[in-house]
């Protein structure tokens, strides 16, 4: 599991079932149709709510207050880690796809 840190404050962060269904409630979107820097916030967001939730972790931080603190190279290194994780990749444009078998 990673972890991420926002304004000062370590939090878990990993790709769960419920992460996914607080990234759709949050957005309207499906987890698989993350394209850009401005949605993988929002997709960390609802990574390390879903993660604090099931810990029991005290997470107060409103998704501006999160964003506002998230920096984009961090932002960028913890998603692509995360989906990774999962069997995701995350192409250059910060959009993730399912991870296809070697010589395919």
């Amino acid at each position: 599991m990673d972890n991420i840190t926002i304004a000062g404050e370590s939090y878990p962060v990993r790709l769960t079932m419920g992460a996914i269904r607080e990234y759709k409630n949050l957005t309207g979107k499906e987890l698989d149709t993350v394209q850009g820097i401005s949605e993988i916030g929002e997709c960390l967001y609802a990574c390390v709510v879903s993660t604090c939730r099931q810990q029991n972790k005290e997470f107060a931080l409103s998704l501006e207050e999160f964003t506002d603190n998230l920096e984009v190279a961090t932002a960028t290194e913890v998603f692509t880690r995360v989906m990774s994780a999962q069997g995701l990749s995350v192409d250059e444009k910060g959009s993730t796809k399912k991870k296809q078998p070697k010589g395919k």
